[in-house]
């Protein structure tokens, strides 16, 4: 079976855009399965992100998240996956990503912060605000370029949300077989 014969959906944004619940609740709606990059990584690994990032610093945790979102788009059946925050950064993420659609979740630096603030979050911790917003402006670009669809994720519940990207989905689902 083709990558392109499998269906998957991937949510891209910042920490504290909400990528895990709206996840979770696009899934849900959909009836298809749900994944966290981070979570995986977590789970796999028996070590926190924070701990990972310590341990082996971001180049190692960036090469298993690659690793680990290959292996989930290989995986026969729908999924929405949730990418960490910074899997934007990693180039070869980018050609895994181009044959699915992509949905960014953005939203105010104010909110995103918000929801991180105090977290054990390694790129949160120590960190400002005004140290999130710089990493925030260096990866958006990556975030317009790569998604086919951005939604302000600061101010709706994650089920809204959802029901927003299932409606775009279909959308999308019924232009291509019309195309076919």
């Amino acid at each position: 079976m083709s990558v392109n014969s499998k269906r998957h959906v991937l949510l891209t944004g910042m920490m504290g855009a909400g990528k895990t619940s709206v996840g979770a609740a696009l899934a849900a709606s959909l009836g298809w399965r749900f994944c966290d990059l981070d979570a995986i990584i977590v789970q796999q690994r028996g070590q926190s992100v924070a701990e990972i990032f310590h341990q082996f610093g971001e180049t190692a945790f960036r090469q298993w998240e690659q690793a680990t979102l290959a292996a989930e788009l290989r995986k026969t059946g729908a999924s929405v996956v949730a990418l960490g925050g910074g899997a934007v950064t990693t180039e070869a993420n980018h050609g895994l990503m181009r044959p699915f659609p992509v949905v960014w979740l953005d939203g105010t630096v104010e909110t995103m912060w918000s929801r991180i603030e105090g977290s054990d979050r390694p790129l949160a911790v120590g960190r400002t605000m005004a140290d999130f917003r710089r990493l925030f402006e260096q990866r958006k670009p990556l975030y317009q370029r790569l998604s086919q669809l951005r939604i302000d994720a600061s101010i709706k519940s994650p089920e809204t949300i959802a029901a927003e990207i299932a409606r775009w989905l279909r959308a999308r689902w019924e232009e291509n077989a019309d195309e076919q």
